[in-house]
């Protein structure tokens, strides 16, 4: 808990996003597939036809997708297995946690290669306006921060010492 809290204490370093942000999403192998995700998550929901939903599915999916993963580990009787994909869900929350906070200011490049404040859609931007929340849209991405780096911390620990104690267990 106490370096996840120092972790999202330290996020307001990247603030307005830098180049250092990059640094911190260079460290997750899941960057593509996360960034994949979300974007299938705008593209397979916008044949329904609602822009709330076509928005909010791109980072719904891009969480929900290593959570289905952990479920389906976990009742399949691996709980190493699920644990290293909630460190997954852990590391989606992180990369998404600059881009709620980036809702404000909108100056992260977007996918278009320019910023929101250019004129590019962003979704954070708009989702918050839904609900009157983006003067808060700072401290939403600390929280986002603070539990992916909970997560990211806590699951490959759990889990290297669930292997540790079945290894110990089996001697």
């Amino acid at each position: 808990m106490a370096g996840a809290a120092l972790f999202a204490w330290k996020f307001a370093d990247y603030l307005p996003i830098t180049d250092g942000w990059m640094r911190v999403k260079g460290l997750y192998p899941t960057g593509l597939a996360n960034f994949l995700f979300h974007e299938g998550g705008h593209l397979i929901f916008s044949v329904l036809g609602f822009q709330f939903l076509t928005v909010a599915a791109g980072s719904a999916l891009q969480l929900a997708l290593p959570l289905a993963c952990a479920a389906h580990l976990y009742f399949s009787k691996s709980p190493v297995g699920a644990l290293l994909c909630l460190m997954w869900t852990g590391q989606s929350l992180v990369d998404l946690s600059f881009y709620i906070a980036d809702a404000k200011q909108q100056v992260l490049i977007l996918i278009t290669g320019t910023s929101g404040s250019e004129g590019s859609f962003h979704d954070w931007a708009y989702l918050l306006d839904c609900f009157g929340l983006r003067a808060y849209a700072v401290g939403l991405g600390r929280l986002a921060f603070f539990a992916g780096c909970w997560l990211g911390l806590w699951a490959p620990l759990e889990a290297g010492l669930r292997v540790w104690r079945d290894r110990r267990g089996a001697n």
